[in-house]
């Protein structure tokens, strides 16, 4: 088990202490490993699929000293392998777009550039990219025990990492309330309505997904928010604010949060991203962080990072490209990351932040602003309206009963505003 050499989170936790997990991803993530697209390529006018190669031999790998492997074998020989024919025959197919079209967006280069290299010189004329149809098939590469154990995998080195094996997996699926905001059609798809919706920009699910799901609500401790109309980040910062209210009266966490979700920054309590570098295996975050209050910013190679109130403020001027909301971008508006940072690293109290923030949405729209939703309908709100719109896109729940609105925090921390 790893020892870590910073104490310091250690003493907000007793030996009661257990890990919440926001495992959405964690589930994604091992269903996508044991998948492949396998892509499609028709050639339009004959109709006829076309192969990298056709009637390929089938080798398959086998030891070719067998007895080295049979039971009560007492030599010394070790086993030795060759690839040897099966008899049998594929046509192989290619492995994506830039195998058959080559990597440049113009000029037609890959496997059919060579092709087109051979009718040059019989003087016909080079196919385009037009001249085929590309489809993609996802297929599932292993069986879902493969998957599932990808999944625990996963799970057990957080808990040998901390030193808690009491976990609990979140996970959730399904429409929620966010998912009926009148958010705009999307500027840059606006014959695809649904991308415009929250979180409508999504692709499929893997094909594991729902059988990795089931394997956490039967046999793991999981608590599964489908179809209760409540997101999972929300019942996870369910979890978060009931063992922040504990840490403030007692100094101990009763939960550490387990979520590499960016909503999570802005959670008050003691959380740890899990994110590993893929080649080096090191984890990024070397420690639980306590968020609470204010929180902090940082804005590192034109990225802005942060937690608490101040990174909830971020999402609000900037939007989230995951979650599919954004404050300016149906508008044409130009804000990233160097101006959020701006508007809000110098804010030393929570009615700073929330001043900056009504401040800039009454800048960007001072006589309101009318668009399409992604439903078709015709929106006209005001500034502060459309505000509180990203704000119900961005704010997750603190319990099922929690009615926060921006205006709410405002007359709270005494922001200066003409709402009514």
């Amino acid at each position: 088990m790893a020892q870590l050499n910073n104490p310091e989170w250690r003493d907000y936790i007793d030996e009661n202490t257990q890990l919440i997990s926001d495992s959405d991803t964690w589930v994604f993530m091992a269903a996508s490993a044991q998948e492949e697209v396998v892509m499609t390529v028709t050639h339009k006018e004959s109709g006829e699929e076309w192969f990298i190669a056709k009637d390929t031999p089938v080798f398959e790998r086998v030891c070719v000293n067998p007895e080295t492997q049979e039971a009560g074998y007492t030599g010394t020989e070790k086993p030795r392998w060759a690839d040897q024919p099966t008899g049998k025959l594929i046509n192989k197919k290619f492995k994506n777009k830039t195998e058959f079209f080559g990597r440049t967006k113009v000029k037609v280069t890959g496997w059919l550039g060579t092709q087109n290299e051979k009718r040059a010189l019989e003087d016909l004329p080079p196919y385009t990219r037009e001249d085929f149809e590309l489809t993609f098939d996802p297929q599932v590469k292993t069986n879902v025990g493969a998957a599932i154990n990808g999944f625990k995998h996963k799970a057990q080195e957080v808990c040998d990492y901390l030193g808690i094996d009491k976990i609990t997996h979140i996970i959730g699926g399904g429409d929620n309330h966010r998912h009926e905001l009148k958010l705009p059609l999307n500027p840059n798809k606006p014959d695809i309505p649904y991308e415009g919706r929250y979180k409508g920009q999504r692709g499929a699910k893997p094909l594991l997904l729902d059988d990795v799901r089931k394997y956490l609500v039967e046999r793991l401790d999981t608590v599964d928010t489908s179809g209760t109309g409540v997101e999972a980040d929300d019942v996870f910062n369910f979890y978060m604010n009931k063992s922040h209210k504990h840490f403030l009266k007692t100094g101990k966490h009763l939960y550490i949060g387990i979520a590499s979700d960016k909503d999570a920054m802005s959670f008050n309590g003691l959380l740890f991203n899990p994110y590993r570098d893929l080649k080096t295996r090191t984890w990024k975050h070397q420690v639980p962080y306590l968020s609470s209050g204010l929180g902090a910013l940082d804005l590192r190679d034109g990225e802005v990072k942060g937690k608490g109130l101040l990174w909830f403020m971020c999402q609000l001027v900037l939007g989230d490209c995951a979650d599919n909301y954004y404050p300016t971008r149906h508008a044409g508006i130009k804000f990233g990351d160097v101006a959020a940072y701006e508007l809000l690293y110098k804010c030393k109290t929570p009615k700073d932040a929330l001043q900056a923030v009504y401040d800039q949405y009454q800048e960007w729209y001072p006589d309101g602003l009318e668009y399409t939703a992604w439903d078709g309908t015709e929106v006209k709100m005001t500034a502060f309206e459309w505000l509180e719109t990203i704000f119900e896109a961005a704010y997750m729940l603190k319990s099922r009963t929690d009615k926060t609105t921006f205006k709410t925090l405002m007359d709270y921390t005494g922001v200066k505003h003409n709402e009514s």
